[in-house]
């Protein structure tokens, strides 16, 4: 009892232990506490039989003397029956079998006690079985936890490769990226000319503008349309030839080779080394990106994209998006400007034909009309 009680305790206790994830520091004392009670049953076992074959040699040797009784009895009945039949001496034989009688009864009363002890020690030794049935039970779960140890021990062997793995790909990937924003400020400081320039096309673009519009509405007020209107024409065609001649080429062999040199180079780099190592990232990150959340810190994974890093790409892409439309404000404000010209250069000639009769007479009143009337535009000129 003892034995069982014991072991049902130690599985108890084996079984809060694995509960509670400490199967490793236990798994040295389960095993000597199972070889502890093996040895404590088989010295209880080896006692018990030794006193089974006690009882049964008790029992043989009650069995023999009951038999050997019996006979006594028997061979005293035949002799009682001789002596009824034959001499009267029956009282003192009846005595005598009547005293056989009582030690039989107490035979059979000692057998019954043996009997009894017998089923006692059969349970006890049933018990044993019992435990040592449990005792390999235990044994069998030993095993199945130490099993179990080495998968878990193999997985987090595993796990450990992967997260290392991880970590040689993340330094990769944030030496591409250094390398990645090296070239963007380099692409930054190629365009950057090109941008200022294409700006400073747009400032003068909107200068002219403004100029065109004074003068315009100047002329306007000052000129009938009726008498500018052949002047202009005649100036238009004048500086659309002067330009097809002069400007055009010099813009073509100048302007345009540096705007396609510039837009050939940032494209070409684009598409060279920011392209494939932004699909790269990409693709990293749209296949990584649950194992990064589950085994990475945000801070780590916001060192893959630095805030500054981020910047220089947006303002990269507005760079050239303003390159862009600078060209084509460029081509425009080209396009007014050479409109202003042919109207000033018409405007000149206008004026300069009105003064010829002002200077052939000068004492007419129509000469000091045309004299005063270009003072205002003069003021305008100089309020502009």
């Amino acid at each position: 009892m003892k034995a069982f009680f014991s072991l049902s305790l130690l599985g108890v206790l084996f079984v809060f232990a694995t509960a509670q994830g400490e199967v490793d520091p236990q798994v040295a004392a389960l095993s000597q506490k199972v070889s502890q009670l093996e040895s404590q049953l088989a010295a209880e076992k080896s006692k018990y039989d030794g006193e089974i074959t006690k009882l049964k040699a008790d029992v043989q040797k009650a069995t023999s003397e009951k038999a050997s009784a019996e006979n006594q009895l028997a061979s005293v009945k035949t002799q009682l029956q001789t002596a009824q039949q034959g001499v009267a001496s029956g009282a003192s034989l009846q005595t005598k079998v009547d005293q056989l009688e009582k030690e039989l009864k107490a035979a059979k009363d000692s057998e019954a006690k043996v009997k009894g002890d017998l089923a006692s020690l059969q349970a006890e030794a049933g018990k044993g079985a019992a435990a040592s049935q449990e005792v390999a039970t235990l044994k069998t779960t030993l095993s199945t936890k130490e099993q179990e140890l080495t998968s878990i021990k193999s997985a987090a062997s595993a796990k450990e490769k992967e997260v290392s793995d991880l970590k040689a790909s993340l330094s990769k990937s944030e030496a591409s990226t250094k390398a990645a924003a090296a070239k963007l400020a380099e692409m930054e400081q190629k365009v950057s000319p090109y941008v200022f320039s294409y700006a400073q096309a747009l400032s003068a673009g909107d200068g002219a503008l403004l100029i065109f519009k004074k003068v315009y509405a100047a002329a306007v007020e000052k000129i009938p349309q009726d008498k500018i209107q052949p002047h202009i024409d005649e100036a238009l065609a004048t500086l659309d030839g002067l330009y097809t001649l002069h400007a055009k080429p010099h813009i073509d062999e100048h302007v345009l080779p540096l705007v396609q040199k510039g837009y050939s180079e940032v494209s070409g780099l684009y598409t060279k080394q920011v392209l494939p190592f932004v699909t790269a990232g990409y693709d990293l990150v749209e296949k990584k990106t649950e194992e990064l959340f589950s085994s990475c810190p945000d801070e780590e994974i916001k060192g893959l994209f630095p805030p500054a890093l981020v910047d220089k790409v947006f303002a990269l892409g507005y760079l050239l998006f303003c390159a862009y439309v600078a060209f084509k404000i460029a081509k425009l404000g080209l396009k007014l400007c050479y409109k202003i010209l042919c109207l000033v250069c018409c405007c000149c000639c206008c004026g300069c034909k009105k003064r010829a009769p002002a200077t052939q007479t000068p004492s007419s009143g129509g000469s000091n009309s045309s004299k005063t009337k270009p003072k205002p535009a003069k003021k305008d000129k100089k309020n502009q």
